[in-house]
């Protein structure tokens, strides 16, 4: 709090607010400091300082090297996310480079004199929208 409330009256932030029950519910934690094992195929368990041992459904690998492990609560529950550093190598390319501007009237400007637009939504989505869209006036 006192930290909060110098960097306001220094000018350098807004008004401390009050964290929001409900709001960004999630801690991290570097991955430095934990460790995570199998107990089989559909089970793991990871190890968070000063929480313990908190098992978890492994839905997928992880590939990579594990650099964060973050908590996150929402609506569904508890969720365990790990944050991977993946190599990925650099394919040499023998094309000269093309700058790309984002705009409104048109989606993407290419350097080469292209222009691409936004595609055109698709019909599932449509029927989609007009049902929900229905449900909400029977309501």
């Amino acid at each position: 709090m006192e930290r909060a409330f110098s960097n306001f009256f220094a000018g350098r932030a807004g008004y401390p607010q009050p964290r929001k029950r409900g709001e960004r519910e999630a801690v991290r934690f570097p991955f430095a400091r934990s460790r995570w094992r199998k107990l089989n195929a559909k089970w793991a368990v990871v190890l968070i300082p000063k929480v313990g041992e908190v098992r978890f459904r492994l839905t997928r690998g992880i590939p990579g090297t594990i650099k964060v492990v973050t908590v996150v609560r929402d609506a569904l529950g508890w969720h365990v996310v790990f944050t991977t550093e993946i190599e990925q190598p650099v394919q040499p390319s023998d094309k000269p480079a093309v700058g790309i501007d984002r705009g409104v009237t048109r989606t993407l400007a290419l350097s080469d004199g292209t222009f691409h637009d936004r595609p055109k939504e698709r019909l599932n989505v449509l029927e989609r929208r007009a049902r929900q869209q229905a449900k909400a006036l029977a309501l």
